[in-house]
């Protein structure tokens, strides 16, 4: 039998708006198939329930757009996702695009790090786990220590990231 593997996700936010706008919510947890989450996305505006519009952005999950007015805004998100989706596969256009370098993971000025740091090391498996054994005990995760435009670079030299839930299980404070 297969282990049942159950997560829980919640939002809550209260945003105060001051002039009409459209807004985009990058909030709900992805479609796998596999193991389509159970949620509910409720947002208010004063004392109207506000609709929005579901987009799904290729490669980076889901976002919801909606019309908002000047005042407080509420937003609650909850989902169970059980089950563990299939691994996506990968394209020759994914590998083309993803490893390059970006605004927050700059690899073209991080290669003379990695390369020292993991000489040697061949192979998807054996360099994944070198990396993340690096990150669990050289970096500590102290949040509002990087800002929401810092990248790799930044995390590395400051050898800080706010960024605590995605490497959750490693090292650090």
């Amino acid at each position: 039998m297969e282990d049942l593997c159950r997560r829980y996700v919640s939002v809550h936010l209260e945003i105060e708006v001051h002039e009409p706008l459209e807004m985009v919510l990058q909030l709900a947890v992805p479609d796998m198939p596999g193991a389509g989450p159970r949620e509910s996305l409720t947002i208010t505006g004063g004392a109207r329930f506000l609709t929005a519009t579901e987009v799904v952005i290729p490669g980076e999950g889901r976002a919801h757009v909606l019309a908002v007015r000047p005042g407080r805004v509420l937003v609650e998100y909850q989902a169970t996702v059980e089950g563990r989706g299939a691994a996506p596969g990968v394209s020759l256009a994914d590998r083309l695009t993803y490893v390059r370098p970006s605004r927050y993971a700059e690899s073209d000025q991080l290669v003379a790090v990695a390369q020292a740091e993991f000489a040697g090391i061949s192979g998807a498996p054996g360099l994944l786990a070198a990396v993340s054994s690096w990150v669990g005990t050289q970096l500590r995760y102290v949040p509002g220590s990087s800002g929401p435009t810092d990248g790799a670079v930044h995390t590395l030299l400051r050898r800080r990231c706010r960024d605590a839930g995605r490497h959750r299980g490693h090292g650090g404070a």
